[in-house]
């Protein structure tokens, strides 16, 4: 397990998290911004569970740990990250652990949970019975504490005693102390603890391997009062324990349970309510193992009447529930004999068809409502793109295509519906270039629009997904007209409500996995030069919305060519990576980042951001320092100048040469006095060698400036008289100066006599 690696997807999450609760608290559970932030974050948590089985969050000292190891000091001053251990404090939550398995509704609930209000939890009974009331199993809170012992590491404090003593403490066979009474109860909101002992005792008691002087009734009638000694809980909490496990257990812990009083463990009230809070599947699940313990219950002589009486209970609660009714009944209607020959059903629906399909490619545009539920038309249109009839399948996007951009919304509304279901057959029978081509006319279509609807984020879902599959194919340049629509909204290029625009962001964010970089990223192969062009917009787009994945790539990457790639990329977003590099300057980093972070200020900040690049004049580094000139001398303004100057007796000798040159090219009239100076007094330079270098650069940058002042200070070095004089200055430099005063009086037409 790479937890470094695990460490940074973890952060990933974190950023999402984030995101998505503050949308939860401003937006409706069913609003496509939600909907995008529970995929995004499903996105992240499929990259988390290909190195582990879990991934955990935990406070401790208002620091940050991923799997109980505290992430570095930038990491924990990312505002992300100090935002949701804010979070984490006001919530009263040591930690989370996020378990492989879950499912997009489990992270909806949670985050609608992390949303509420601290009134509006308090009154729920707390954060941890709003988790187990929505049936998240896959997301625990607190069920790893992490106490601080030093700086290099941490513990896991938790229980002392085990599941199986708590069990043999239910069936009377174990003794606890009063110290681990108390460490239960303190665990009581634990719902799965609960259930997963009482399960246990069940399996102990199945088994055989439990006392056996009274009855299993009797039994489990005392486990049930032991547990409410031990957690402090009344029986209708301890009923709903025992409800919450039921789904897990199996057939034969099942019987044992359900063969009992049922009076005795759970209240009807409970159960039908149990029932009526699961989903389908669990539901399905729980109904055929009831229906299978009732035909083995009543088909033999083992069990008593009442035994056969109290499943039969249980199997009639749920057949009468409303899901029980819709799973059991029949329609009233149904038809007893059969009185249509199905070949003329058959022929019946080919000719719906094919007068569908007719209607469309005849451009009926008007009828493309009543064609929605045609059954079977998106199916036919995927057969044609198998059987490899192009021409028509073609024609059919270009028809419903311009119904997408019809003034009626009717129209767009029941065409954006076919093209998604068109969309979704295409899918599971792989036909990728088709999916590309309609893609093309969704995108218009996404552009287009003025309102989310249940197609709007559908086929946004979908145009996602594909982005994806084509990134991953190595194919990303076919998905950039998908981008652009999505990246035109999210930044205002195209005038949209607060809706589209966040949905457009979300999707674009959804897309900036870990993975989808390192595709992006890659070095191209060495005829792969225009692709890797191609690519460069892709991340463009995708780096737009964070920027801040880019930087963190850049200060990690090992790869020359991969840091090259960012750079680009980042220069090209231009403005809104500005505030983000300043930052990451601030923050400070090796040599080699902080070098990148001020050539990147210098392609993509303005006169206003010299401030920024002034202080890394005097970094530790000179090869920060000669990246600084080159910045300041891009970015440019009227401080420029005054900032070269200032510096040149306070930085390092190479700078100090770099920048006159600058000065020289930019042939600075405010420099001449400076430079001047500076060959007259000859003070800067620590040795010999780099004296000279600075006076033959003041030379050859007076020389480029033109100005007649500099004729005396030149002259004295170049035609100085004695011998003492001609003896202290170096050839090189008086060659310098010499050239330096040709280039001055052949400008200013003054002769060189």
């Amino acid at each position: 397990m790479d937890k470094a690696v695990i460490q940074k997807i973890a952060i990933d999450l974190i950023i999402a998290m984030n995101a998505a609760i503050t949308n939860v608290r401003l937006y409706p559970p069913t609003s496509a911004l939600i909907v995008n932030s529970v995929e995004r974050m499903f996105h992240v948590i499929e990259s988390i569970v290909l190195h582990t089985d879990t991934v955990e969050f935990a406070e401790s000292e208002k620091s940050m740990l991923i799997q109980g190891e505290a992430l570095s000091e930038k990491n924990q001053k990312r505002p992300q990250v100090v935002s949701f251990v804010s979070l984490m404090l006001d919530r009263g939550i040591r930690s989370i652990s996020i378990k492989k398995g879950i499912t997009k509704k489990e992270m909806s609930g949670f985050l609608q949970v992390m949303g509420k209000t601290e009134d509006e939890l308090t009154k729920a009974g707390g954060i941890r019975q709003l988790v187990d009331d929505m049936d998240i199993t896959h997301i625990k809170i607190d069920e790893q504490i992490y106490v601080k012992m030093d700086s290099e590491r941490s513990i896991i404090a938790g229980m002392d005693i085990k599941d199986e003593d708590i069990v043999k403490y239910l069936l009377g066979d174990h003794a606890v102390s009063d110290d681990t009474v108390s460490q239960i109860r303190e665990m009581a909101h634990d719902s799965e603890l609960v259930s997963r002992v009482f399960q246990q005792g069940i399996r102990q008691l199945v088994d055989g391997d439990a006392p056996t002087e009274t009855s299993m009734a009797e039994t489990i009638g005392g486990m049930i009062n032991a547990l409410k000694e031990l957690t402090g809980a009344g029986k209708e909490d301890i009923g709903k324990f025992i409800l919450k496990a039921l789904n897990d257990m199996s057939e034969e812990v099942l019987l044992a349970v359900l063969t009992q009083d049922m009076g005795s463990v759970f209240e009807e009230k409970d159960f039908k309510a149990f029932v009526e809070g699961l989903d389908e599947e669990k539901f399905k699940a729980l109904t055929i193992k009831v229906k299978k313990i009732v035909d083995s219950v009543s088909g033999g002589n083992d069990y008593s009447s009442s035994q056969q009486q109290s499943v039969d209970h249980i199997f009639q609660l749920i057949k009468n529930s409303p899901k029980g009714k819709a799973l059991f009944d029949k329609p009233k209607n149904q038809v007893k004999n059969k009185e249509i020959d199905s070949q003329d059903i058959h022929s019946e629906k080919v000719e719906k068809l094919k007068t569908a399909l007719s209607s469309i490619l005849q451009g009926k545009i008007s009828e493309i409502p009543q064609l929605v539920n045609v059954d079977g038309l998106a199916g036919a249109v995927e057969k044609m793109a198998r059987h490899g009839k192009k021409f028509t399948v073609d024609a059919i996007f270009d028809r419903l295509g311009e119904a997408l951009l019809n003034d009626d919304p009717e129209i767009r509304s029941a065409a954006a519906n076919l093209l998604s279901k068109i969309d979704e057959r295409l899918d599971s029978a792989d036909r990728l270039e088709e999916r590309v081509s309609l893609s093309k006319k969704l995108s218009e279509w996404i552009k287009y629009e003025t309102e989310i609807s249940p197609e709007y984020q559908k086929i946004t879902d979908q145009l996602q997904n594909l982005t994806r599959t084509l990134i991953k194919n190595d194919r990303a340049e076919e998905a950039e007209h998908i981008l652009e629509a999505y990246h035109r909204i999210y930044t205002g290029n195209l005038t949209k409500d607060e809706a589209i625009r966040s949905l457009s962001e979300n999707m674009l964010q959804n897309l900036v996995t870990e993975d989808i970089l390192d595709l992006l990223l890659k070095e191209p192969q060495a005829d792969g030069s225009k692709k890797r062009k191609e690519d460069i917009y892709s991340l463009i787009i995708l780096g737009t919305t964070t920027v801040e994945m880019l930087l963190d790539r850049l200060h990690d990457s090992h790869n020359r060519s991969e840091r090259n790639r960012i750079i680009q990329v980042i220069t090209r977003m231009g403005e809104p990576a500005v505030l983000p590099v300043i930052e990451r300057i601030r923050q400070d980093g090796p040599w080699f980042y902080i070098r990148n972070l001020v050539l990147l200020l210098g392609r993509i900040g303005t006169a206003s951001h010299l401030e920024n690049l002034e202080p890394m004049l005097t970094h530790e580094d000179f090869r920060v320092q000669r990246e600084a000139v080159f910045a300041i001398q891009n970015v440019g303004g009227e401080r420029m100048e005054e900032i070269f100057l200032r510096k040149l007796y306070s930085i390092e000798d190479e700078t100090i040469c770099i920048i006159i040159s600058v000065l020289g090219f930019l042939k600075s009239a405010a420099s001449v006095l400076v430079l001047t100076e500076i060959i007259g007094t000859r003070t800067l330079g620590k040795t010999k060698k780099t004296k000279n270098n600075i006076l033959i650069k003041s030379c050859e940058a007076l020389g480029r400036i033109g100005n007649a002042d500099a004729i005396p200070a030149l002259k004295d070095i170049g035609y100085s008289k004695g011998f003492l004089s001609l003896k202290s200055q170096d050839p090189k430099v008086r060659s310098a100066a010499k050239e330096a005063l040709a280039l001055i009086k052949n400008r200013l037409g003054i002769s060189r006599s």
